[in-house]
């Protein structure tokens, strides 16, 4: 190809450079499909009972690197709720209760924290998502396999990774659609 994943002059879609390998030995691709069936989560039922639309927030992740600072995502929480009227849901797994617990604490009341979940719940909850935002971490992607509208944040330096970016990704940037831009993002 193009001399490599990690060239700089590599513009193909990481998903489209890994199906490649396929039709180097003969296997035809088409654009890919994550199909992922309706699942029953009484945490996504009783979301939707209290309250209608609303954001996914999710400040955890796997490395450091990849998160955001919970008092960034409860002032992100904030601004979604006074701007656009969204109540907002921030998920939590293994080790990162704290960390839900700070960014429901920096919201001004706009956030709620979610029950403990499961991927079932997560898929669920993201279908119903009006937005998640969140770090490059497993529950981003499964959002984006469920076709929920998504704001990961690789892009507050400046440089969206758009050949690893999800599918789904938002079309403005965070700062955006927060109403500020320069308090939320920096």
């Amino acid at each position: 190809g193009r001399g490599g994943i990690y060239d700089p002059r590599e513009t193909r879609h990481v998903v489209a450079i890994n199906l490649g390998i396929l039709e180097a030995i003969g296997i035809t691709t088409t654009r890919p499909e994550f199909p992922i069936e309706q699942v029953e989560s009484p945490v996504a039922r009783r979301a939707l009972e209290e309250g209608g639309r609303y954001a996914l927030l999710n400040p955890g992740g796997g490395w450091p690197n990849k998160q955001w600072p919970p008092e960034r995502f409860g002032a992100l929480a904030s601004a979604l709720g006074g701007r656009l009227g969204l109540r907002s849901i921030v998920l939590w797994g293994p080790g990162e209760q704290q960390l839900a617990a700070d960014a429901v604490a920096a919201s001004s009341g706009a956030a709620i924290a979610a029950e403990q979940t499961t991927v079932a719940d997560v898929v669920a909850l993201a279908r119903h998502a009006t937005i998640m935002v969140s770090g490059d971490t497993g529950p981003l992607h499964i959002a984006a396999a469920a076709g929920t509208t998504l704001d990961d944040l690789r892009d507050l330096n400046g440089e969206l990774k758009t050949r690893v970016t999800p599918r789904g990704y938002a079309e403005y940037p965070l700062g955006v659609l927060a109403g500020s831009g320069t308090a939320l993002a920096s």
